[in-house]
């Protein structure tokens, strides 16, 4: 499985959004440069030469954009002397020498101007020369006239605040698209758990969240968690409502027995106290009604004592290290001669060899008694109670079944449930109706199971598996 999905994804949407910005910062870093330089370039002007300018009047030499450039224009005539001059003193001299005019016109780059020379014969008919002079700072690599200084940094002031604003503009956009793939991925997911346990709060355990999510991640694990939670504690909530079903059907049932020897002894003892048995006989036989009565009064209540004791952290058990099949013996052992009494016949399928469990022997033989008295009770002379002892896997299976009456069906289902042979069966032979559950618990206790076979046709089997092993006792 694999783990930090979320790290990974987060970290996978932070990447992605690191090399979008850079590619935007790239692409319109670009885009600005390619229009700066456009405009730089539709903003210089081709260099102008003195014959671009040169014309016999001289006087009339129009400068043009040369003049804002810091241009000027000297007029020589044959002698080499100045006779006319336009724009600014760009280092002019008076008088220029043959080897001073071949200095000038080299151009060379520790100059500080560009010179060009055009000879013109002037209105008079005299020979002149025309000297244009520009500043080597205005004049670029490709001899051309650069733009005004203050007009340049405004444009490139201008296209920088325009590249800074077109990035902001993209970059918030793509904040906003980072964040909203984030929160479909992470935010949303949660809200929904969020409200999905909300409503386990409010006990609608049925509640189902939708979430769309690779299988393992964390928030398929999330999702398949709240779901487990709410299965959990749906099903806690139909098993409370059936320990309350059940706990209501046993007050209910438990006070229906407690009333009927009650009210017995009641009549008995004011019959005797109003002297309504004038009788010797009547009255012993209504004595040992009521001791009777009280009797199985205090064995009902011992028997929920006990059964409620059951589930308290104070019931131990003592394990020992038993010969299964030698403690099945002696049980048989005990009770032969009441079943010969009551004419039962005894099969004991219990094999040689050694047959070890742990379990508490003095409970493990009130299990047995309670199994080995029922039948006896419920059943007629004649019946068969068998007693095996068999293997089933890794466990040691212990039956108690017999041939005789049967269980009814409708008590099947809860047999091992407090009170649930009827009324009618505890009344005429004095059972409890807590015997089969105090028995299952004590197996329960021994980490093993007290079940009804129903796959024994006319056979009644009770059949008890435990470990093979020791075992360390449950007293949850």
């Amino acid at each position: 499985m694999k783990r930090n999905r979320i790290y990974s994804a987060m970290m996978r949407n932070y990447l992605q959004f690191v090399l979008l910005t850079a590619l935007l910062f790239v692409i319109v870093l670009c885009v600005t440069i390619v229009s700066l330089g456009i405009k730089l370039e539709k903003g210089a002007v081709p260099l102008q030469t003195a014959q671009d300018i040169a014309k016999p009047d001289y006087r009339s030499i129009a400068m043009g954009e040369l003049e804002s450039a810091g241009a000027s224009v000297e007029v020589l005539d044959e002698a080499g002397r100045v006779v006319h001059t336009i724009g600014p003193d760009n280092g002019r001299s008076p008088v220029y020498t043959d080897t001073e005019l071949y200095l000038l016109l080299g151009n060379k780059r520790e100059l500080p101007y560009y010179t060009t020379a055009m000879p013109v014969a002037g209105e008079d008919g005299k020979p002149y020369l025309v000297l244009l002079k520009i500043p080597m700072g205005e004049v670029s690599g490709t001899v051309e006239l650069r733009k005004n200084a203050e007009q340049t940094d405004w444009l490139i002031g201008r296209h920088l605040l325009l590249f800074l604003a077109i990035f902001l503009l993209l970059q918030i956009g793509l904040v906003l698209l980072y964040a909203r793939r984030t929160s479909r991925k992470i935010s949303r997911p949660l809200h929904a758990v969020a409200k999905g346990l909300q409503q386990l709060t409010e006990g609608q355990y049925d509640t189902q969240i939708q979430i769309a999510a690779k299988a393992h991640s964390e928030i398929a694990q999330l999702r398949d968690a709240y779901h487990y939670l709410a299965g959990k504690l749906s099903d806690a909530e139909k098993e409370k409502a059936v320990l309350e079903q059940s706990k209501n059907h046993m007050l209910l049932d438990l006070s229906h027995d407690l009333k009927t020897p009650l009210t017995s002894i009641q009549g008995y003892a004011r019959a005797l106290q109003e002297g309504m048995v004038p009788d010797e006989e009547r009255k012993e036989r209504y004595l040992k009604l009521i001791h009777d009565k009280s009797v199985r009064l205090t064995n009902l209540i011992d028997a929920i004592f006990e059964l409620l004791t059951m589930d308290t952290p104070g019931f131990k058990l003592t394990l020992v290290r038993t010969d299964l099949a030698e403690f099945l013996r002696e049980i048989a052992a005990e009770f032969y001669e009441e079943l010969e009494e009551k004419l039962f016949k005894l099969e004991a399928d219990i094999p040689h060899g050694l047959w070890t469990a742990g379990i508490d022997p003095r409970q493990m033989a009130r299990v047995l008694s309670n199994l080995i008295s029922n039948a006896m009770k419920y059943n007629p002379p004649g019946t068969e109670l068998r007693l095996a002892l068999r293997r089933q896997g890794s466990l040691i299976a212990i039956e108690v079944a017999d041939n005789g009456v049967g269980i009814p069906q409708r008590l099947q289902p809860t047999l091992f449930e407090p009170f649930v042979r009827g009324d009618e069966a505890r009344n005429s032979l004095g059972g409890t109706g807590l015997g089969l559950a105090i028995a299952k618990k004590i197996v329960e206790k021994h980490q093993g199971t007290l079940a009804l076979s129903r796959h024994t046709p006319g056979w009644t089997v009770f059949t008890i598996l435990l470990p093979a092993e020791p075992v360390q006792p449950n007293t949850d």
